[in-house]
Order: structure tokens, then sequence, then C-alpha cells
């Protein structure tokens, strides 16, 4: 290789990167469009990037509401759970007050049936004793 080679070497990638700089370079105009597609991309990337979180607000919206309805749905079952034990003791309870109350009725009832038997007994035996003493009286009395 000669000196000129080397020379021709040396200044050649400097010639091509001043080159490919020049094409790097943009003019007004074309500097002016990049710039309002710029804002365009912008523009719309915000626009898919609040869409996007407000579809994540709305779903946190609508989780919480699904939540609060289930508290409540489960609120109201557990009332209504109660209701019916609460129903259910009632009648339980009045069952075994009539049930009760019935069988003091009748014990009471026979239990006046034998006072009354027994009265009964004792007046006819106090009738008869009295019949007999005067029956013995009127035979004592006939025969004397």
């Amino acid at each position: 290789p000669t000196a000129a080679d080397f020379t021709e070497y040396f200044n050649a990638p400097t010639f091509y990167m001043e080159k490919d700089f020049s094409q790097l370079t943009l003019s007004d105009e074309e500097q002016c469009h990049l710039y309002h597609a710029a804002k365009i991309i912008q523009h719309f990337y915000r626009r898919y990037k609040d869409k996007k979180e407000q579809q994540q607000r709305q779903r946190q919206r609508q989780m919480e509401a699904a939540i609060l309805i289930q508290s409540y749905y489960r609120r109201y079952k557990q009332y209504m759970y109660f209701k019916r034990m609460t129903q259910a003791a009632v009648l339980i309870q009045s069952q075994f007050r009539t049930y009760y109350a019935q069988k003091r009725f009748r014990k009471s009832r026979e239990a006046a049936t034998i006072i009354q038997c027994r009265y009964r007994a004792y007046k006819e035996h106090e009738r008869y004793k009295k019949s007999r003493s005067a029956a013995v009286i009127i035979q004592q009395r006939f025969r004397s």
C-alpha cells in the first residue's frame, strides 16, 4: 500500500460519516411534521392509558359493589335464619305450654272427680247412718 491509499482509507470514514449525518438532519417542514405526529401519538397513548385506568377503576367499583351486595345478602340470609329459628322456638314453647296446661287441667279435673266421688260417698254414708239410726229408733219404739 502506498501513502495515498492510507490517506484515502483514513479520510474515507469521515466522508461517509458526514454523508450519513447529513441524511440524519431534517428540514424544518419534516421536523414540524414529526413533532405533530409525536403529539398525536402521545395524545392517543394518553387516551389509551386513561381508558385502561378508567376501566380498572370501574372494575374496582364493580368488585366493591359486588362485595357489598354479597355482604347485605349474607346478612339478610342470617336474619331470615334467625327469624325462622325464633319462630320455631316460639312455636315449640307455645305447644309445650299448651300440652302442660292441658295435662295440669286433666289432673285437676281427675282430682275434682275423685273429691266429688268421695264427698258423695261420704254424704251417702252419712245419710245411710242417719237413716239406719232412725230405723233403729223407730224399731225400738215399735218394740217397746
